[in-house]
């Protein structure tokens, strides 16, 4: 469990990054995301769609909308992960999604935390949160 407390399993940021540099898939469900979690995790995400893929699905950005800054970071990222992989990149959802899912795999190993941390610097680090490994 992370919860974002030193006590009750740590920063679900530095979970993220431990579980980035050992698999080669990922798949994040985020309803909400800042563009600073973006630039910070960008080097990763690009590194692990680079040996596999990495698809972001971001939940209520369609019905909520998102700020120039926001849009012209998602269409960047997209864009650089798509060059790294085909697989790869930012899909909106039409429907509004408010889940947090972050899905690791490689060949038949997967990982998979459900919880309550958004795409951000406040879900990863600021907030006392819950993420399990399901």
């Amino acid at each position: 469990m992370f919860t974002n407390h030193k006590n009750y399993g740590g920063d679900f940021g530095k979970q993220i990054i431990n579980e980035v540099k050992k698999y080669n898939g990922l798949e994040i469900a985020s309803g909400y995301f800042a563009v600073s979690t973006l630039d910070e995790y960008k080097k990763h995400l690009i590194h692990i769609s680079k040996r596999g893929y990495c698809r972001i699905l971001i939940g209520m950005a369609y019905h909520e909308g998102v700020s120039k800054n926001q849009k012209k970071s998602l269409l960047k990222l997209n864009e650089e992960l798509g060059k790294a992989n085909k697989k790869s990149g930012i899909f909106i959802s039409l429907r509004q999604f408010h889940g947090k899912i972050y899905k690791f795999s490689k060949n038949t190993d997967e990982r998979i935390y459900v919880g309550s941390s958004n795409f951000s610097d406040s879900g990863f680090y600021g907030n006392i949160e819950c993420n399990i490994l399901v």
